[in-house]
């Protein structure tokens, strides 16, 4: 496993002569997170600085520009807010964000899943800020748990726009073709590398709430090939949401559909389908999420565990297999595990009980062919030797008659 990176600035370094770093709060593929403080301000924010590797590539200084400017045209709350864009003395891009206390959902999902409440909530919460989102033109191609971040004071915020693209600029970023977004999460049409639309990053919310509400993602494989064959192929295993409502099964089915025209037709729709399935109080969107230890430290701002990292491969361990407890649920899945397995117990005896009688039935007529063909072999001998026998005797006659003739012959010749 490779050491972790170091991060290009200390504690107590200043970015743009307004910024005061603070703390490391994380890396990723595509530079580094600060916790950084406005000198003037004296308000703490998260900063976003792109490395200086990254920065030589100039499509990747444009789509890290791109992030801060998606983010900031949509001005909806359940979207992280971005309050500076700029350049270091060194050159570096950067971009400032709201400093957010709680945790992503990728760390709440490893104690357990959701509750179906919890997960509705959620879901209303993502599809909202989407709403905004895609009536801006943008669709943000990423959606995952880990840039659904979890806020204590009961906010959802989607995070990180690197990966989102707009209808209004030019595919100037993009190449025709070209696969962008996390594989767990990403729709048939994202893997083919077709033209996507807003339908798109409803299958990543889709994929996102099945994996909240059973505790693994609807597809999984450690090959890329594999696991793009099973999400452009296989209907996932609706028998895991079978503990949820109909109607909030119906509408995270329905948003996994294969080909888009048959999910819902935008966010709103799909955030109406959740909140008709349950019944919510006019307080049940405004939930207080609560991470592992809510008396720590704020938790790390958007763009930890590598939010401005690339997409990740699919040879990680499986969402849901490791960490966190879950102990709630183990006793249902230990008893269907077992139903599951007795069931193709069951079915491999009754093949095999299947296979030997066909096998016996098989052999009993190879048995009587084979008799029938020597019964056939023993009478074509009995009549072989019963030519032969007539065959004697008519020589025998022959030959009695030739030697009786004989003498008849000498005495005409005498004569």
């Amino acid at each position: 496993m490779p050491a972790p990176s170091q991060p290009s600035l200390v504690a107590g370094a200043t970015i743009a002569g307004r910024y005061l770093v603070v703390a490391h709060l994380g890396s990723g593929g595509m530079g580094d997170v600060f916790e950084v403080e406005h000198t003037l301000l004296h308000k703490r924010f998260a900063l976003k600085r792109l490395s200086a590797d990254m920065s030589a590539d100039r499509q990747m200084v444009e789509r890290f520009l791109r992030e801060a400017r998606a983010a900031a045209a949509t001005g909806h709350p359940g979207v992280v807010d971005v309050v500076d864009l700029g350049f270091a003395d060194d050159g570096l891009p950067f971009l400032v964000m709201e400093r957010l206390a709680g945790e992503n959902l990728r760390k709440r999902l490893q104690r357990g899943p959701l509750t179906e409440r919890e997960l509705v909530r959620l879901g209303r919460a993502v599809l909202a800020a989407l709403g905004a989102v895609h009536q801006a033109g943008i669709v943000h191609r990423d959606i995952k748990p880990e840039n659904v971040f979890l806020c204590r004071d009961g906010r959802v915020k989607v995070l990180d726009f690197g990966l989102s693209h707009s209808e209004h600029v030019e595919g100037r970023l993009t190449q025709s073709g070209a696969v962008m977004g996390t594989p767990l999460y990403m729709a048939p049409e994202q893997a083919r590398g077709e033209e996507i639309d807003a339908r798109t990053d409803l299958y990543a919310v889709g994929a996102m709430l099945y994996e909240a509400g059973c505790g693994r993602p609807p597809f999984f494989a450690h090959a890329y090939s594999v696991l793009v064959a099973m999400i452009l192929e296989i209907a996932p295993n609706a028998e895991r949401l079978d503990h949820l409502s109909p109607g909030v099964r119906a509408a995270i089915l329905a948003a996994l559909a294969k080909r888009p025209d048959e999910r819902p037709a935008d966010a709103e729709r799909f955030r109406r389908a959740l909140g008709d399935a349950i019944e919510l109080d006019d307080d049940d969107d405004d939930v207080r999420w609560r991470d592992a230890d809510a008396d720590a430290e704020p938790g790390p701002g958007p763009g930890d565990d590598g939010a401005i990292a690339s997409a990740p491969t699919v040879a990680s361990q499986p969402p849901g297999s490791g960490g966190g407890s879950g102990r709630s649920t183990r006793p249902r899945w230990r008893r269907r595990r077992r139903w599951r397995r007795s069931r193709r117990r069951a079915a491999a005896a009754a093949t095999a009980r299947w296979t030997r009688r066909r096998w016996r039935r098989r052999r009993r007529w190879r048995r009587s062919r084979q008799r029938a063909a020597a019964a056939a072999g023993a009478a074509a001998r009995s009549t072989r030797r019963r030519w032969r026998r007539r065959r004697r005797w008519r020589r025998s006659g022959q030959r009695a008659a030739a030697a009786s003739a004989r003498p008849t012959r000498r005495r005409w010749r005498r004569r």
